[in-house]
């Protein structure tokens, strides 16, 4: 179960790359694409962040594979090598890190598209058409990953509420940097009486067009 888990999140991690590479590309090129409402910049930073959570699995994978090769050679002696003992391990050191993970995108993925298809696991409804606003998306992942954070405290899962609050604060920076901007420049207006519709700023230093 904990493999299948860690497997249908690898899946949505490299199904995300791969629109957003796509989307890239369409847009460099003067194309205009087919463009993926699902993948907003806080999806694709959330992802980011689950990737990070599956390569830091991976690293401690490879020393647990160490210690029982060392086991297994007589090298240390100290090492009880069971399926058990691993199973405790990864509980003990991940806790439901990604047994959360995956349900809140999940969560988030059915919300926001039409799927006909109720079973359909979450790397294919990324493909889905969805019908909320972007910013919709952005707010629910979001509102999840904090919800979710704090039922881990009232469960003292403090394991699994770091993982929660790095992934939710990764998935937030983008949306702050274009906060950030936006408060700096404040919103494009059209200048009055130019034809070709050019964006301009407020210039006034203490107020922004919002």
């Amino acid at each position: 179960m904990f493999a299948t888990t860690i497997e249908h999140l690898r899946k949505f991690v490299e199904r995300v790359f791969e629109l957003t590479v796509r989307s890239t590309s369409s847009r460099s090129r003067s194309q205009p694409g087919r463009y993926n409402r699902h993948i907003t910049l806080a999806v694709e930073a959330c992802s980011e962040a689950i990737h990070r959570h599956l390569q830091e699995f991976l690293k401690w994978c490879s020393s647990k594979e160490e210690d029982i090769c060392k086991a297994t050679g007589g090298i240390d002696t100290s090492i009880t090598v069971s399926l058990l003992g691993l199973e405790m391990a990864i509980r003990g050191r991940f806790s439901q890190s990604f047994d959360n993970l995956l349900d809140i995108v999940r969560q988030v993925m059915r919300q926001t598209s039409r799927a006909q298809d109720q079973d359909a696991e979450v790397w294919q409804l990324v493909d889905l058409p969805a019908y909320a606003p972007p910013a919709s998306i952005s707010a629910l992942l979001l509102d999840s990953l904090l919800d979710r954070a704090r039922r881990m405290v009232d469960m003292n899962d403090k394991t699994t509420h770091e993982t929660l609050m790095h992934t939710f604060i990764a998935t937030s920076e983008p949306l702050w940097t274009m906060i950030g901007q936006w408060l700096h420049d404040g919103m494009p207006i059209q200048a009055s009486g130019d034809k070709r519709e050019v964006p301009t700023y407020s210039s006034h230093k203490d107020e922004y067009i919002i």
